[in-house]
């Protein structure tokens, strides 16, 4: 991944992270029993994070015949590595949202 494409998915988690990620998933509790809204709501940021980078890198890539299963797979890889490396400040917004 080119270091445009991965300031851009960079910027993409900071977006994310300046909104309420639990107010995202807060009603499914009203439907369904959970037992952990925390786990509930790192598990759709991490969703939503990961389809948002694969999109991105998905538009980026024209033409789409370019992209080898090879190449997938290691792009893959690096949004799956920027996503874990970020994981703590993930967890951290969400426990200070429970927490107000």
């Amino acid at each position: 991944m080119d270091a445009e494409t991965r300031g851009f998915i960079e910027s993409l988690i900071d977006s994310i992270l300046e909104n309420e990620i639990v107010k995202n998933v807060k009603w499914v509790q009203e439907d369904v029993p959970i037992s952990s809204l925390e786990e509930m709501a790192l598990g759709y940021a991490i969703g939503y994070l990961r389809a948002l980078a694969i999109y991105t890198l998905i538009l980026r890539i024209q033409p789409l015949s370019r992209l080898t299963k090879n190449r997938e797979e290691r792009l893959d890889h690096e949004v799956w590595e920027i996503i874990k490396r970020r994981l703590p400040e993930i967890s951290e917004k969400i426990n200070k949202e429970l927490n107000r």
